[in-house]
């Protein structure tokens, strides 16, 4: 049996032959490992995958963004909410006052001027009323 593979006896190999042997087997070695890592850098190149796949590459990437903007969105603060209905308050006067005012006043620079105008005087009537009461009142 040992002679059989070449272990004992007459049926040794030369030193050339293991050489060889071992430099094709280092060149299989190395095919087998450049494939693979061929293969891997296919697997994970985004680039050919969006080529391949648009709708899909466009899918992930809706999902990822509404995900990470969902995480990273900062709620508004009272102050804030209340700026916006008040903003969106003083733009519906200021509509309803070029309505009633017919055409008078038309221009953007008269509608910036009446939303500002009514919003700084809501604002301050409600930083007042805020104020009294919740702040006075807790002395």
């Amino acid at each position: 049996m040992a002679e059989e593979h070449g272990v004992g006896g007459g049926n040794q190999r030369s030193t050339e032959e293991i050489r060889k042997d071992i430099a094709a087997k280092r060149e299989s070695i190395s095919d087998a490992v450049g494939q693979l890592g061929a293969k891997i850098q296919g697997t994970f190149d985004w680039r050919g995958y969006v080529v391949r796949r648009p709708y899909a590459a466009v899918g992930v990437a809706a999902g990822a963004g509404l995900l990470v903007g969902s995480l990273v969105r900062r709620k508004q603060t009272p102050f804030e909410r209340i700026k916006n209905a008040l903003s969106d308050a003083a733009d519906d006067v200021a509509r309803d006052l070029r309505k009633s005012l017919g055409g008078f006043g038309t221009k953007a620079g008269a509608s910036v001027r009446a939303r500002n105008a009514v919003t700084g005087i809501v604002s301050k009537t409600v930083a007042s009323y805020i104020h009294s009461r919740f702040i006075d009142g807790h002395r």
